[in-house]
């Protein structure tokens, strides 16, 4: 269940829902469009562990901010197995190809759809990989196309 905050669908564009902490969603706007309350940045040790999401709740954390991740369709899933296989059948040992899993910068978990990661997906079972870690980042865009060129291009840099 999510605790107060804003969603946002694009990183500076719009913003969506307003969720209060009893996990309703409003959709009250101001006479610009804007949400009734202001976004609150999360923190990566509150992430996952402060109550804030469900099992069924599709985000990551960019920035501090909650972000909605869009719905996959077939050309993107086929793009994302085909590059994933691909990267996997050249990587040299001690590296692997995760496919949409978190990884951590200092503010954010995004959830490249493919990353190369030094060492072993079993190495660490207390976090997820840091972005140090990573010497490829895929995102594999068509809806997304600005926020993985602006937000995320510049969390991976």
């Amino acid at each position: 269940m999510w605790k107060r905050g804003v969603c946002f669908d694009e990183i500076g564009d719009r913003r969506r829902t307003v969720v209060s902490s009893l996990g309703s969603r409003s959709g009250r706007r101001s006479e610009r469009g804007a949400p009734a309350a202001s976004a609150e940045r999360l923190a990566i040790s509150s992430y996952g562990t402060g109550g804030h999401l469900g099992p069924d709740d599709r985000v990551e954390l960019l920035e501090g901010l909650l972000v909605r991740k869009t719905t996959k369709n077939p050309p993107h899933r086929i793009a994302n197995r085909r590059t994933r296989i691909a990267l996997e059948e050249v990587l040299p040992a001690g590296w692997y190809a995760e496919a949409q899993e978190p990884i951590v910068t200092s503010d954010s978990e995004p959830e490249p759809d493919v990353a190369v990661i030094r060492g072993r997906t079993e190495d660490d079972h207390t976090s997820n990989p840091p972005a140090s870690a990573a010497a490829l980042v895929v995102e594999i865009a068509e809806a997304t196309l600005l926020r993985d060129r602006r937000t995320k291009a510049r969390l991976y840099a």
